[in-house]
């Protein structure tokens, strides 16, 4: 067997296990990391809790969870307009 061919062929064999999918390492590279979304909340009076939980049930119902795939920055103004 010639030097080529014994390269070819040890070569094939190790890549083999990239293209079965078996290879665990190069598969968790490939996945891509799911994106944050930020979200401020802004009032001029301090968020009272019942609009606050009906502010994350919409959210939830669209789809976005806090702390999972949304962060929610309160704040208020405390009735201060200037």
């Amino acid at each position: 067997m010639k030097r080529r061919e014994f390269i070819t062929l040890v070569g094939g064999a190790a890549a083999l296990p990239l293209f079965a999918g078996a290879s665990a390492p190069f598969a968790a590279a490939a996945q891509k990391e799911a994106k944050v979304a930020r979200l401020a909340y802004l009032s001029s009076h301090p968020p009272e809790r019942f609009r606050v939980a009906v502010f994350r049930e919409t959210l939830a119902a669209l789809g976005w969870r806090e702390g999972e795939n949304l962060v929610i920055d309160y704040a208020s103004a405390d009735g201060r307009f200037d």
